[in-house]
């Protein structure tokens, strides 16, 4: 499987309930900017499968307006604390070849670190707008992946110059 994980854009800080913060102006062109990368890069998602909360629900759709393709499927297990043998187990029954994650930090670098070295101690940064890409057997499981690429909203941005 080729795994791609993308951490939602720049978010409004003051003024809403965590679960209902929205993109802000920069969010929302660093989840355009996430969509282009992956039209340049030749990567069309079979599906892209987002947390539920509002900032990574935009992100994603922004992801999808642009490839124009592939369907969203909402996950509790995108949401930071969940138990990552979870989302685990919803790749292993996910039938597609090219998944993109949309979620939230902690739970995307810890979850690389986890599926690339079998801990959860890598120091992985996963910054807002950053796209990274890993290489997963059938069954996936810890410490058996490989991480291909891990791409900063800045970089992304220099690569559609």
């Amino acid at each position: 499987m080729n795994l791609y994980l993308l951490r939602h854009g720049d978010a409004m800080e003051a003024g809403y309930d965590d679960a209902e913060r929205p993109l802000s102006p920069l969010g929302e062109n660093q989840a355009a900017q996430a969509g282009l990368a992956l039209q340049r890069l030749d990567v069309f998602p079979d599906i892209i499968v987002s947390s539920p909360l509002v900032r990574a629900k935009q992100t994603a759709m922004a992801v999808q307006q642009i490839l124009q393709k592939p369907e969203i499927s909402i996950s509790e297990y995108l949401i930071p604390g969940t138990d990552q043998r979870q989302l685990l187990e919803l790749l292993n029954n996910i039938s597609r070849q090219t998944v993109l994650l949309v979620g939230h930090e902690p739970l995307l670098s810890t979850f690389i670190s986890s599926l690339v070295s079998g801990s959860m101690s890598a120091r992985i940064a996963m910054n807002k707008g950053s796209l990274a890409r890993l290489d997963t057997p059938r069954p996936i499981a810890g410490g058996v992946c490989s991480l291909r690429w891990l791409l900063t909203a800045e970089q992304l941005e220099k690569l559609l110059r």
